[in-house]
């Protein structure tokens, strides 16, 4: 078995993504263990999800884990998921934009 050499911007892809994950498990799992509801303001046009989010948050956490894992074993599947996690995470974040949910009117 031949050892990979990872890039250096690859391997911050990666500790952000393991980071991304066990928070996301985290915020799935400690709301489930202490049953805490979720606040649904704010959630934008995703309010629909608010009764399901911990749910939600722990299958997120479980993907960017395993995404992270596929690129640290170099497999293309890993690539293109991570790829399209970010297209679709960017257009998620222009839809909250568009409803107003994180502008900086909300903040001030």
């Amino acid at each position: 078995m031949k050892s990979l050499k990872h890039p250096k911007c690859l391997i911050a892809i990666i500790v952000v993504q393991v980071i991304a994950g066990l928070l996301s498990l985290i915020g799935g799992i400690v709301p489930s263990i202490f049953s805490l509801s979720a606040q649904t303001q704010n959630l934008g046009f995703l309010q629909f999800l608010a009764p399901f989010l911990s749910i939600v948050l722990i299958v997120l956490g479980v993907f960017y884990l395993s995404l992270s894992f596929g690129l640290w074993k170099g497999y293309s599947w890993a690539w293109m998921g991570s790829v399209v996690f970010i297209l679709v995470h960017i257009v998620a974040d222009i839809g909250f934009i568009a409803s107003r949910s994180f502008a900086i009117d909300k903040f001030v």
